[in-house]
């Protein structure tokens, strides 16, 4: 939940601050950007949580999650826009959330969409953010009735 609160924090002052210096369009209602929001940072702390799960040290933490930061970035869209990326990195990036928080935020952002206009990245958002937590859930009872993680 911290994570989920810090992320939200974040990118609520990055994209205020770019609509006040820079005219940044925040959408065309204000819901559909704080919507998207929240769902990207639930599933981004989902993915980060898991991992810390699944890994036994700090560094291997560390490791694993700047490999999965690069690949995550290359293939979701976060060098080039998701629109722009050859079909073979679109289809290896829907594996990715980032993929699907790129793939909303051009459309709010740069298309001037709203809810309806982003329903199925949301909604893939949405899935993977309660599907990582029950998986979080599941594997932390599991570490917990076995006596931690020695």
């Amino acid at each position: 939940v911290a994570s989920v609160i810090q992320g939200v924090a974040m990118l609520g002052v990055l994209l205020l601050a770019g609509a006040l210096l820079f005219r940044v369009n925040l959408g065309p209602d204000p819901w559909t950007l704080p919507v998207v929001v929240l769902l990207t940072c639930t599933a981004a702390a989902g993915v980060f949580l898991l991992m810390a799960l699944l890994v036994r040290t700090e560094k291997a933490l560390d490791n694993l999650s700047t490999a999965v930061i690069l690949v995550s970035a290359m293939l979701g869209g976060n060098f080039l826009p998701v629109d722009n990326l050859p079909a073979w990195s679109r289809a290896a990036g829907q594996f990715f959330f980032n993929y699907w928080a790129n793939l909303s935020f051009t459309r709010v952002i740069g298309e001037d969409g709203s809810l309806p206009a982003i329903a199925t990245p949301l909604l893939v958002l949405g899935i993977a953010s309660v599907v990582l937590l029950a998986a979080i859930v599941v594997l932390f009872t599991a570490r917990a009735r076995k006596g931690g993680w020695t």
